[in-house]
């Protein structure tokens, strides 16, 4: 019977004990969540570096919107340029052509009322260049003593040279007698012009060339 008592006894005051402890424990206040300054700094960086970046590109799309209209102008302008350059150039052009072929017709006019004398006169230096060039030169070998030295000396009688001499004078000829049709020139101006032209003209003839002055002449 003591012994149960005891026990019961034990009992009740480690019950006794739990309770007291559980209504006499200290409170412990909940923890605080708090930002650290260093955060709340980093923060204020973030922002103010968002804050520039922004209104840096704001800034250079300004700056850029602006100078491509003022290329756009340009570029507007330098196309309206060229534009009219093209059209004063195709003009230019055009008009030069109208000009050259009026120029043309005078001249074809002007050349058929020219003196009769005159045209008359070139056909006849082209037909006598065209009978010249066909016929081949005269040549002859030909020999010359000294009899005081007793030297004989081979030569060739030919009118090569002198061929070519009156062909040159042919086509200087004929080219002074086409000239003279474009010029303003009185008949008896022509006339005059078409003697002076006939005398300036050599006559074919044999020249006798010998072995020492051969290659010299013939290279004339």
């Amino acid at each position: 019977m003591h012994y149960a008592i005891e026990l019961l006894y034990s009992l009740w005051r480690r019950l006794r004990d739990a309770v007291l402890g559980l209504v006499t424990r200290p409170e412990v206040p909940a923890p605080m969540v708090t930002t650290p300054t260093d955060r709340r700094e980093l923060f204020a960086q973030l922002a103010t570096l968002r804050a520039t970046r922004a209104a840096e590109a704001e800034q250079s799309r300004h700056e850029s919107d602006t100078l491509t209209a003022r290329w756009r102008e340009t570029q507007t302008a330098a196309d309206e340029i060229q534009r009219q350059i093209n059209i004063l150039q195709r003009e230019a052009f055009c008009s030069s052509l109208d000009h050259t072929a009026a120029e043309d017709r005078l001249l074809r006019q002007i050349t058929e009322k020219s003196s009769m004398s005159v045209q008359l006169f070139i056909e006849e230096l082209a037909v006598e260049l065209s009978v010249l060039h066909r016929i081949e030169d005269t040549s002859i070998p030909t020999a010359h003593r000294d009899y005081i030295v007793g030297k004989k000396t081979m030569g060739l009688s030919t009118d090569a040279v002198s061929r070519k001499h009156r062909a040159a004078a042919l086509n200087a000829a004929r080219q002074r007698a086409m000239a003279m049709q474009l010029q303003e020139l009185s008949i008896e101006q022509i006339n005059a012009g078409i003697i002076a032209l006939r005398k300036s003209i050599p006559a074919i003839e044999q020249q006798t060339i010998f072995t020492e002055r051969t290659a010299i002449l013939a290279a004339v």
